[in-house]
């Protein structure tokens, strides 16, 4: 009995050091790649966010509610408003929530693993594949406007851990605020449904359907009487498509786009962790195939809206892959309670090699992203400093160097740059890009009659400079 646990009790300490090893690795990889870069500037649709969602007044609260800011997000534009409250036009107060969010996401879809039958070791699993996600996370954080996914996710994973747990009124607020946060959570209430019907609870399909249908109801009622926009009057690159080779090409590139991380660590493990259960093992525990159908119809339903739209989005591909690491995470435990001691152990170190090669790939679209906040505050103090004698309602033309090596005013400022400068200048000025951004014409913006223009600046090696 003695010589047993000398062999056994060193190999599972070992495993434990390593998984939790593996585990911190991965919160060290985001600490440090994200936190330093977070927040360094205000970057297009950010703008809007800030000057829209201020909130000065209980009358300015419920306009969150009752107006539409461009998109109908009232909890997202709450966020703002209460960055607006701490840290003014600071952007890293901003950069620090986006950061702060993110990983609530993770933990979030932890706690989600945990509650639809994972162990602990497959919910860590899950929630660092989404942590590790290097296509949407760079945006995610480091763009300000990127925390509409966030605020959505954790609230639908929260949404969807309370209802596994057979807790009703939760799972409904958790759900309201994912409605009232972005518009692809209107499909959840229809996939959570269906993981009753899946799974049973202490919540009946029944019941649920009847108090998700009432919210939905609510919101679709609240976007109608703010004026909202929606797919009959969206602008034509968010207005739905059912052209074969858009639908198609949107799923091939969110295919691959979106599940190449979780595609890798499951090929991995089906390599590393195969072989017959050893006799130390735990027997196979049942719902994993329950996990993986859940998985596959969160997928689905995160898809539902967005593959029909012919504009594609790094963001779009947060969403889904909670499914994608719920499900490769389910795989792998599968895997894992098959394998012998030795295989878990090189697994787990493999684990570790895999976090860290991962860490270059996060760092350069970090990097690139940062380096356009970055450039993008320095042109908006350069626009600060050279409107400070115009007065309200001035015309100013910035001209745009789209080869400048910093970076472009259509890439940093969008259609939004009359409201970044309402954000520093004395008063609203009507801002004009030339060349136009993307989308100038659709969003309705004209350029200045050739003798209106006040004031004329040049971006020069990226900085703005007065035209002579």
């Amino acid at each position: 009995m003695g010589k047993k646990y000398q062999q056994v009790t060193p190999q599972v300490d070992s495993r434990w050091r390593l998984g939790t090893t593996a585990a911190l690795a991965t919160v060290a990889l985001f600490l440090a790649v994200y936190l330093p870069l977070a927040g360094q500037g205000f970057v297009r649709d950010d703008y809007a966010w800030i000057l829209r969602s201020r909130v000065s007044s209980p009358d300015d609260l419920v306009g969150l509610l009752s107006h539409d800011i461009g998109f109908y997000r009232p909890m997202v534009g709450l966020t703002f408003a209460v960055n607006e409250w701490f840290f003014g036009l600071h952007p890293f107060g901003y950069g620090l929530t986006n950061f702060l969010l993110a990983f609530g996401c993770a933990v979030s879809i932890v706690v989600l693993g945990r509650a639809m039958g994972l162990p602990v070791g497959g919910a860590l699993v899950a929630g660092a594949l989404w942590l590790l996600h290097a296509e949407f996370l760079p945006i995610g954080v480091l763009w300000i406007s990127g925390r509409t996914a966030l605020v959505m996710i954790l609230a639908a994973t929260a949404s969807a851990g309370a209802l596994l747990g057979g807790r009703f009124w939760p799972a409904l607020a958790w759900l309201a605020v994912a409605l009232f946060s972005k518009e692809e959570a209107v499909v959840l209430p229809f996939v959570l449904l269906g993981w009753l019907i899946i799974r049973p609870s202490a919540i009946r399909p029944l019941a649920w359907a009847g108090g998700a249908g009432t919210l939905v109801v609510v919101y679709l009622i609240a976007r109608t009487m703010a004026g909202a926009t929606n797919p009959a009057n969206a602008p034509a690159f968010y207005r739905l498509t059912i052209e074969p080779a858009i639908v198609l090409d949107n799923l091939v590139w969110y295919a691959i786009h979106g599940a190449w991380t979780a595609a890798i660590v499951a090929v991995l493990g089906a390599l590393v962790l195969h072989g017959k259960p050893a006799s130390t093992d735990s027997p196979r525990a049942p719902g994993i195939n329950s996990i993986l159908m859940c998985s596959a119809l969160w997928i689905a339903g995160s898809f539902a809206l967005t593959i029909w739209i012919p504009i594609r989005s790094d963001l779009y591909l947060a969403l889904p892959a909670v499914g994608v690491s719920l499900a490769a995470a389910a795989f792998c435990t599968q895997r894992w309670r098959k394998a012998s001691p030795a295989r878990q152990h090189a697994a787990l170190v493999l684990a570790i090699v895999f976090v860290a090669a991962m860490g270059p790939v996060h760092l350069r679209s970090a990097r690139e992203w940062a380096m356009r906040t970055a450039f993008a505050a320095t042109v908006l103090r350069d626009l600060d400093v050279l409107t400070s004698g115009l007065p309200a309602g001035s015309h100013v033309v910035l001209n745009d160097d789209r080869n400048d090596p910093h970076g472009n005013l259509g890439t940093v400022f969008g259609t939004m740059a009359s409201d970044a400068g309402a954000l520093v200048t004395a008063g609203p000025m009507d801002i004009w890009i030339e060349p136009p951004p993307p989308h100038a014409e659709i969003m309705g913006l004209r350029p200045p009659c050739p003798d209106c223009a006040d004031l004329r600046l040049q971006l020069v090696a990226g900085r703005l400079r007065q035209m002579r």
